[in-house]
């Protein structure tokens, strides 16, 4: 019987596009499944299960991943007041297209992003004076 630990770990795995496991159980014995070394894409998403094969290919997005871009950190931005305020809703991996664009509000500062195309890598989600607000970075080349 294959744990439902597995189960859920090779299908996050999957989603998140680490690998596309064929996982089958070896023997009774070793219930823990065996991934495939198929590359995403290359072939079927099955996954063992106690009554039968779970096939997940329908809940795959089949557009190609666009390429890895590195991300140079070039700027930490600190609170430093208990007001501190994001002009608008910053999550991780947003770009910012304009420099110049109105980032936050900390206490009577306003801060803008430094460049065009600036990344917000972990912006906050409970903003504390002393702590992080977010990162400020650009593409790599």
């Amino acid at each position: 019987m294959l744990r439902k630990g597995w189960r859920a770990l090779f299908a996050l795995a999957a989603v998140l596009g680490l690998f596309a496991p064929s996982c089958t159980t070896t023997s009774d014995a070793d219930p823990a499944p065996t991934p495939s070394s198929e590359p995403v894409g290359g072939g079927t998403l099955r996954l063992a299960a106690p009554d039968g094969v779970f096939w997940a290919d329908e809940h795959l997005d089949p557009q190609p991943l666009p390429p890895q871009r590195a991300i140079e950190v070039t700027e930490v931005l600190t609170i430093e007041t208990d007001s501190f305020a994001f002009a608008t809703p910053a999550f991780g991996l947003d770009v910012l297209p304009k420099g110049g664009t109105l980032l936050a509000r900390d206490g009577d500062r306003d801060v803008f992003t430094p460049y065009d195309d600036c990344v917000l890598i972990m912006s906050t989600r409970r903003p504390r004076r002393g702590e992080t607000a977010v990162r400020l970075g650009r593409f790599v080349s």
